[in-house]
């Protein structure tokens, strides 16, 4: 069985979650707010599902300082994700901190192809890239990413750039 930790708007994860449906492939998924939102006994019937894990995809599982049960509910998270501890961990906890600039350079020593990519503030090097390789992609390090057009505030996923969003940008940008 696959166990998925993640969020509730985790939209990518529902994707996924077809796939593996399609792949007809056991899997149980946990949101992190029903985890935090519940008391200690409910969250030890979580146990099961961390037992029985072959694989743990620690997907989206974001620390919950402002709890005022905080360090409780951290001792018992430590306990669940150690009951897993035999199973194969697609991300780890201690590995929540990795930027995707580490992601891509594991990457490329595991052999994979990967996108030429830069990293760059500056609209004239973006451009000089673009007219480069054409079909690119704009994807955040972290946070929340913005872009007006117009008097439309935008927010930046991951996805396709095109000369219509150059325009928009300012010669230097976050």
């Amino acid at each position: 069985m696959i166990l998925i930790l993640t969020i509730e708007n985790d939209v990518s994860t529902n994707h996924i979650i077809d796939w593996l449906d399609y792949y007809k492939t056991n899997w149980t998924r946990i949101n992190q707010e029903e985890f935090t939102n519940i008391n200690h006994k409910n969250i030890l019937d979580y146990l099961p599902y961390f037992k029985k894990a072959k694989v743990v995809w620690y997907r989206k599982w974001k620390k919950q300082y402002h709890l005022s049960n905080y360090t409780e509910i951290q001792e018992i998270e430590k306990f669940l994700f150690y009951t897993a501890r035999k199973a194969f961990w697609l991300n780890r906890p201690e590995d929540i901190n990795i930027t995707k600039q580490i992601q891509l350079d594991i990457a490329v020593q595991a052999g994979l192809l990967t996108p030429k990519t830069i990293v760059t503030n500056n609209k004239k090097e973006l451009t000089l890239f673009k007219n480069k390789y054409n079909n690119i992609i704009c994807k955040k390090f972290t946070g929340n990413s913005f872009i007006l057009k117009g008097e439309t505030m935008h927010a930046k996923y991951t996805e396709r750039v095109n000369n219509e969003d150059i325009k928009y940008i300012p010669d230097s940008f976050e």
